[in-house]
């Protein structure tokens, strides 16, 4: 973590570590800002990346950073203070720059009341797990080879705006495993938890190494429209894509397929998705100092809500949903509830795909959902509920808002997903089943 070494100004008090974001907020409204907000966070990361059955990196890196917003008048700027070594230049230059600023016509000001936040609960024991030892408890569960990553997080955030002080606290841990048998055969398979009691990597890897044995001799897949079970990873970027587009930026800026969709019914009654503050990546407080909650945006199948700062529900004429991060509107983690079935349940007498697991998500159109992404590792076709054959090469071309209305059942089981950049938005979902869905070739 960059050290600060506080440097006077004129005979103003030294900024502080402890204190630094109160002090900060207070140089700011001194510099003339109307509104100001100062979140410190400090990040204590540790990685161990592994390929071949060995590990190549394993590092810990401390950093701090400020994010740093104003407004003076409509007049705002935003930026992120990394380097510490002369933080009264840097306050002054954002200053300088906001008052320069053109005026921001979309700013109705930040949230002005004061909160009730949660308590602060995370899993001490993250702290000092070791992540070498997950590796190799992992490897010496499979054969062939294998690659991947475990990560942890132990994150302290601290916020002060004019009109509320917060702080918070978690820790996570993430562990990613994808296995080999040849070369063009693999399975992948996540563990992400908040608590140690919940983190499995040993399990995540057999059961890699299961997908993989299980994948023989892949063909390239026919063209067509087929029923599909989407494995949890896999709907958690389908879940993950459909996020940015209930941020009422997005919606404002024509980036959304959910537009003008508020009282619709765009899913079946047995979906509901949620936006809350608790899950992998936990938020007591938005970037406003908001207290965060639960938000139900498509709640039995019907749109609920889009997801908002201050300035974007005043322009909608409607509250503040603690969403907003230093820009926009952002969500935090998603939950999908449960479904009725069994995902054995689905299993049975299905025709058609199961998918794992995704990459390369591209939209064609974001106002009107159409989208494709490349399945990859285990892909298998299924006749009458048995693997008829192994797949390769294909797909998925189709349109978000057609494959939500046609999910024709959920699994009661359901897992906490978090890779990479395709599942970005941690969040809890479920096997899901949807029928008719457009596959085409992955070289088209």
């Amino acid at each position: 973590m960059s050290g600060w070494v506080g440097r006077p100004y004129g005979s103003e008090t030294l900024f502080s570590g402890d204190n630094m974001e109160k002090e900060m907020l207070n140089k700011l409204l001194k510099l003339g800002a109307d509104d100001a907000i100062v979140k410190i966070t400090d990040e204590d990361t540790e990685q161990v990346r592994f390929s071949r059955n060995k590990i190549d990196i394993a590092k810990n890196w401390l950093e701090r950073s400020a994010d740093v917003f104003v407004a003076v008048g409509n007049r705002t700027m935003f930026t992120t203070i990394k380097n510490f070594d002369n933080v009264d230049e840097s306050l002054k230059m954002v200053m300088a720059l906001a008052k320069k600023a053109n005026e921001n016509q979309s700013y109705h000001g930040i949230a002005k009341e004061r909160f009730d936040y949660k308590p602060i609960e995370f899993d001490k024991k993250i702290i000092d797990a070791d992540c070498k030892d997950y590796v190799h408890a992992a490897l010496n569960e499979i054969e062939g080879t294998a690659a991947g990553i475990v990560l942890k997080k132990h994150i302290k955030t601290k916020i002060a705006t004019p009109y509320t002080h917060a702080e918070d606290e978690t820790t996570c841990i993430e562990f990613s495993i994808r296995v080999f048998l040849e070369k063009e055969v693999s399975g992948h398979r996540v563990s992400v938890a908040t608590d140690l009691d919940g983190f499995n990597p040993a399990k995540a890897a057999r059961d890699a190494y299961e997908l993989a044995k299980l994948y023989k001799n892949p063909k390239t897949g026919e063209i067509g429209k087929y029923d599909i079970i989407f494995d949890p990873l896999f709907f958690g970027s389908v879940t993950n894509y459909t996020l940015g587009p209930t941020s009422a930026f997005n919606v404002e800026a024509g980036l959304s397929f959910f537009k003008d969709k508020i009282g619709e019914k765009v899913a079946p009654e047995d979906f509901t998705l949620i936006d809350t503050g608790k899950g992998l990546y936990p938020r007591r407080f938005d970037d406003e100092g908001v207290a965060t909650d639960e938000n139900r945006i498509i709640e039995n199948g019907v749109y609920k809500t889009y997801l908002h700062n201050t300035s974007t529900a005043v322009k909608f004429k409607t509250k503040t949903t603690g969403n907003a991060g230093l820009f926009a509107p952002e969500s935090w983690n998603f939950e999908v509830e449960a479904g009725d079935h069994g995902k054995d349940e689905l299993f049975n007498d299905f025709t058609g795909l199961y998918l794992t697991n995704t990459w390369y998500t591209r939209f064609q159109n974001y106002m009107t959902g159409d989208f494709s992404t490349i399945p990859r590792d285990a892909i298998f076709y299924y006749e009458n509920g048995e693997v008829k054959e192994s797949w390769k090469d294909i797909r998925v071309s189709d349109n978000m808002l057609r494959i939500y209305k046609n999910i024709a059942a959920l699994s009661k089981e359901r897992q906490m997903v978090k890779w990479w950049y395709e599942v970005q938005e941690p969040g809890i979902a479920p096997f899901v089943l949807a029928k008719d869905v457009n596959i085409t070739r992955s070289t088209q």
